[in-house]
C-alpha cells in the first residue's frame, strides 16, 4: 500500500511534460513556491531546491522528436514505472475480489453449513468439496491460493520486563499471501470469520461457543444486539418445527397462565419450569418416548 501515486511516477520519471513556458526560457514565476497554473504547481525540497509538480500531463512533442538517449531511457523508465504500478494495483483488486468471492462461498456454502466448529478431518472434507465445485464451475478468482509469496525469518525481540524473545517473522509481498495465510491459520485455530444471520455484516468467530448472530448493537434497539434477536428467532423456529419445543412451548404458555391468575405460587412455577427443561432434555435425546413426554408434561 505504500506504492508511489500515478502523478508521482510520471513526475518522477519524465521531465519533458508542458509545463507552460516556452521552450527553452527561463519564467521567474516558476522560483515562486506559491506558483500554479494550468499544470501544476511549484514545490520546494528540505535544501530549498524549487522543481514543478505536473499534474496535467501533455507530452512536449518537440521534445519527443529528440533521439538523445536520455530522454529515450527517460520515456522508458517511465513506462516501466507506471506498469508496476498498475500491476501492483490489479493484483490488490485480485486479491480483495477473491476474498469476496472465494473465501467467502468456502466459509458460507461449506464450512459454516453444519453451524459448529469442525474437526480437522471435516474441514479437509469441506475444502475437497469446495475444489471440486470450483473446478466444474471454473471462473475468475474462484480458487482459495495465494497471489504473491511469503518469507519467514527468525528475530529476538527484546523486552525489559521477560527477557529476550525468539520470534517468527512473516514478509508478505502481497495483500493476497496474507490473507492466505492468515486464513488458513484461521481454520486451524477456530478463528473464522463468519456472515451474521441477522444483519449479514462479517464477524469474527473466536473459538468456544459457536455462534450464528454477531453482538452489534441494533439500530432500532440500541439495548439490543444481533445475537439478542438470534437467540429469540432460534426458540421461535425451534417452538414451530420441532415437535419436542412445541410441546414444551404450549406446556409452558399454559402453566404461566396459571402463574399470571395466582393458581401457582413463584416457587411452584420455578419447579415446574425446571423439571420442564429436564423432561425436554430427555425427550431430545431420545429416552423419553414423545407421547409419554406430551402426556407427563401437560399435568
Amino acid at each position: 500500500m505504500d506504492a508511489p501515486l500515478l502523478f508521482d511516477c510520471l513526475n518522477e520519471n519524465f521531465s519533458r511534460w508542458e509545463d507552460g513556458r516556452e521552450l527553452d526560457t527561463d519564467d521567474p514565476r516558476f522560483r515562486d513556491e506559491e506558483f500554479s497554473n494550468e499544470y501544476g504547481f511549484v514545490t520546494a525540497d528540505e535544501y530549498g531546491n524549487r522543481g514543478f509538480y505536473v499534474q496535467r500531463f501533455l507530452p512536449d512533442w518537440r521534445t519527443l522528436e529528440d533521439e538523445d538517449s536520455d530522454v529515450v531511457l527517460s520515456i522508458r523508465a517511465t513506462n516501466e514505472a507506471v506498469r508496476g504500478l498498475f500491476d501492483a494495483y490489479l493484483t490488490l483488486l485480485e486479491d480483495l475480489l477473491r476474498a469476496r468471492t472465494a473465501y467467502a462461498e468456502l466459509l458460507c456454502g461449506y464450512v459454516h453449513a453444519q453451524r459448529k466448529y469442525l474437526n480437522e478431518a471435516e474441514t479437509a472434507n469441506c475444502f475437497t468439496d469446495y475444489l471440486r465445485a470450483t473446478e466444474k464451475r471454473g471462473g475468475a478468482w474462484a480458487r482459495v491460493e495465494s497471489s504473491g509469496t511469503l518469507r519467514l525469518s527468525h528475530e529476538v525481540l527484546r523486552t525489559k520486563e521477560d527477557g529476550d524473545m525468539l520470534c517468527e517473522t512473516y514478509r508478505f509481498d502481497s495483500l493476497g499471501a496474507f490473507l492466505y495465510v492468515d486464513f488458513f491459520r484461521g481454520l486451524y485455530r477456530w478463528r473464522l470469520p463468519r456472515r451474521c444471520d441477522n444483519c449479514g455484516r462479517w464477524f469474527l468467530l473466536e473459538g468456544g461457543k459457536y455462534a450464528s448472530y454477531c453482538d452489534r448493537p441494533l439500530k432500532n434497539e440500541p439495548g439490543k444486539t444481533c445475537r439478542d434477536v438470534g437467540a429469540r428467532k432460534r426458540y421461535g423456529d425451534k417452538c414451530r418445527t420441532d415437535p419436542v419445543w412445541l410441546v414444551y412451548n404450549r406446556a409452558y404458555k399454559t402453566h404461566y397462565a396459571r402463574y399470571m391468575k395466582k393458581q401457582m405460587t413463584v416457587a411452584e412455577f420455578e419447579r415446574w419450569s425446571a423439571w420442564a427443561v429436564e423432561i425436554r432434555t430427555d425427550a431430545e435425546d431420545g429416552k423419553l418416548a414423545l407421547e409419554e413426554y406430551r402426556a407427563r408434561i401437560r399435568k
